[in-house]
């Protein structure tokens, strides 16, 4: 849910045109109707992004997925925030600490400061898993 009451939804979109999965998004008024069309999130496109998921601040919603390759080594956890007419910040950011092994799996939740923690689970290299977690402070305005 969105501070005026609207919402938005996101997903991962199967490959379409030779092309791989994408993270994908589309706002909706407080009533349910379409506010926009939808529109993708990464700018990455090689490979595979997926398990989107999105949290609404006070002033927009931060967006996380996991990628493919993008850090060079398995997945990757990546994200991008948006502002309250889902004006894009232009940098879509890498929140894993690592471009080494596999971090997967992103949940991220808003505060109403305006910053949004996000977690993922992270390969240690050595076959366990790390829960890690980071605090995100979308750039002003966004």
């Amino acid at each position: 849910m969105l501070a005026d009451g609207g919402f938005a939804v996101a997903y991962h979109q199967a490959p379409l045109e030779g092309r791989d999965f994408e993270v994908m998004a589309r706002r909706f008024d407080a009533d349910g109707v379409a506010q926009s069309d939808e529109f993708q999130m990464n700018t990455y496109t090689d490979s595979l992004q997926k398990n989107v998921r999105i949290a609404a601040g006070p002033s927009g919603f931060f967006a996380v997925w996991q990628s493919q390759w993008q850090d060079g080594d398995g997945y990757g956890v990546f994200g991008r925030s948006y502002d309250a007419t889902f004006g894009v910040d232009v940098q879509e950011l890498m929140l894993s600490e690592t471009g080494e092994g596999w971090q997967e799996y992103a949940a991220v939740a808003g505060g109403g400061d305006g910053r949004f923690v996000v977690v993922w689970h992270q390969d240690d290299g050595m076959g366990q898993f790390e829960i890690k977690a980071r605090i995100h402070m979308p750039r002003s305005g966004h």
